[in-house]
């Protein structure tokens, strides 16, 4: 499934989209992910080169047929717009509303309202080839931040971090607090999602607690200034908070 989701060529269909359950991953609207692609796709005679996916959020896992004007029934919009033009053969329009691109870096966008499931493809308009010789064609999603974890977090309590200072120059402090003790990991990401930093791992006991991050990867070197988010998971709940390191 390619174009944008609408009228393709039905002997062209050599890489189809599944429908991606959020439910399954842990995700809910209102949430921020970042969405980013991985490996690469044909996109006619040059091999495996083309990275760019086009995704679409959906309020169920409906793909109608190849040859339909709207394959995906319940398409929502991610206030995200990818404009594409005609195809290729026939110059059929391709543009909708609901759309848009993830590629590398990805990008962070939250989760519409009423969205269940999320389709990826190949980004492509022309119809051609649209294969995955390697195998090595995906999708990476990273809860980045939520604000609402429903039924609390462990002992009842919430996750509720805070950073201060925040924007910060040099170093900010992450504190936190747990009702009870707990096995929780505590990260720094950026927008799309990548890793930077690990700050805590693993069981850590009831009470008050601040980790510091000093604006560095795991292997030592500074990160760009720019925004990031510190994400601390435990008990099947998530909760973040945005970051903003100033050179």
């Amino acid at each position: 499934m390619h174009g944008a989701y609408l009228h393709v060529d039905p002997a062209d269909l050599t890489s189809p989209a599944v429908p991606i359950d959020l439910g399954a991953l842990g995700l809910v609207p209102g949430y921020t992910i970042g969405i980013e692609s991985s490996g690469d796709w044909h996109a006619g005679p040059g091999g495996d080169t083309q990275t760019n996916l086009l995704a679409v959020f959906s309020g169920s896992a409906i793909l109608l047929g190849p040859t339909l004007p709207h394959r995906v029934p319940g398409a929502i919009d991610s206030s995200i717009d990818n404009f594409s033009g005609g195809t290729w053969p026939g110059n059929e329009p391709t543009e909708i509303p609901e759309d848009f691109t993830v590629g590398r870096p990805g990008i962070s966008i939250v989760i519409p309202a009423g969205a269940t499931h999320l389709f990826v493809t190949p980004a492509d308009i022309y119809c051609r080839d649209n294969s995955d010789p390697d195998g090595d064609l995906g999708v990476t999603i990273t809860l980045l931040s939520t604000t609402s974890v429903p039924g609390g977090g462990p002992g009842g309590g919430r996750l509720e971090l805070s950073a201060r200072p925040n924007p910060f120059t040099s170093e900010s402090s992450i504190a936190f607090q747990l009702v009870e003790a707990a096995n929780l990991r505590l990260t720094i990401h950026d927008p799309a999602g990548r890793l930077m930093r690990t700050l805590r791992a693993g069981r850590l006991e009831a009470g008050n607690h601040v980790a510091r991050w000093d604006g560095r990867d795991e292997s030592g070197p500074r990160v760009p200034a720019g925004i990031y988010f510190a994400s601390l998971r435990g008990g099947g709940h998530v909760e973040a908070t945005r970051l903003v390191l100033i050179r």
